[in-house]
């Protein structure tokens, strides 16, 4: 797996806004960050090892526990799961996010796909217009000399009205029915080998869902971990097959690499969807289709 050393660069001057929405960009400058830490609805998420957190975070950055956010094993077995939607409005709120606030989600270390995550699940939940990924990441931060603490901020609680949550998670029977459907682009995530067939993950069948386009999500990132920019970032997803226009529906092994994906298709202002059983579910099930380039 790549190591992201050091978190998002994006050249445009100009990034998307939330698709749809007139909310905050869905990327912030670390210079941003600095200025507003004082802002009293803003709420800052450290998402990486919980013993770094503990050594050093950005002040006033709240620890994210990742078994609040997914489900490590389901009742049907599946991993990374999405609790439901209640259950994770009460986690949010917890970490002292309320309807009015300004969330920032940052990554510690190589936590990226856990990084985007979490920003998946607060769009999951109706708090996508408001929630923004740190450009750089505390490795940025770390990197220009910014300030961090070992003070761990008081617990906080928010308040957060109970809403529906977003029409962006998709089940297996849905995929089978849209999978080649124009207008719709299903993106395997997973890297290329995974994809072909050539590798397999344990206990599943070799190959991709038939129909997906490839996209592996290291293939977003520069050698240095950064994310592309936009005018490449667009160039990779039209080679991909995936067009301006598309709805991209993601899917990796279990979740949680597919949100990178998504979160670039974000950035370019397609709508997104994550097929959250992914080829975990779909790769077991011997009534499904697989592709395999050796079949």
């Amino acid at each position: 797996m790549l190591i992201l050393i050091a978190w998002f660069s994006v050249a445009a001057a100009e990034v998307k806004q939330v698709q749809g929405t007139t909310g905050p960009q869905l990327l912030v400058s670390t210079d941003w960050l600095a200025a507003n830490l004082s802002d009293s609805k803003l709420v800052v998420l450290h998402v990486g090892e919980e013993s770094q957190y503990q050594d050093e975070h950005i002040a006033g950055a709240r620890f994210v526990e990742m078994s609040g956010v997914l489900q490590r094993e389901s009742e049907s077995g599946l991993r990374n799961e999405l609790p439901a939607p209640e259950e994770l409005i009460e986690v949010f709120a917890d970490l002292g996010i309320s309807d009015d606030s300004r969330i920032i989600v940052y990554c510690a270390d190589d936590w990226v796909n856990s990084t985007m995550r979490v920003l998946f699940t607060l769009d999951y939940v109706g708090l996508g217009a408001q929630a923004s990924l740190l450009n750089g990441g505390m490795q940025l931060w770390k990197e220009e000399g910014r300030p961090l603490v070992e003070t761990v901020p008081p617990g906080t609680r928010g308040t957060i009205t109970p809403r529906e949550s977003r029409d962006i998670v998709v089940g297996a029977e849905w995929v089978a029915a849209h999978r080649r459907i124009p207008g719709y682009a299903l993106v395997d995530a997973r890297p290329p080998d995974l994809y072909t067939g050539e590798q397999a993950h344990r206990g599943v069948r070799k190959g991709h869902i038939p129909g997906a386009h490839t996209l592996p999500f290291s293939r977003l990132f520069d050698d240095l971990g950064r994310f592309r920019s936009e005018t490449e970032l667009q160039l990779l997803f039209e080679e991909a097959g995936i067009s301006r226009g598309d709805s991209v529906v993601a899917y990796c092994y279990t979740g949680m690499q597919a949100t990178s994906v998504l979160f670039a298709a974000r950035l370019l202002g397609n709508d997104v969807m994550l097929y959250d059983g992914s080829y975990e579910e779909w790769g077991i099930d011997a009534e499904l289709p697989v592709h395999a380039h050796n079949n």
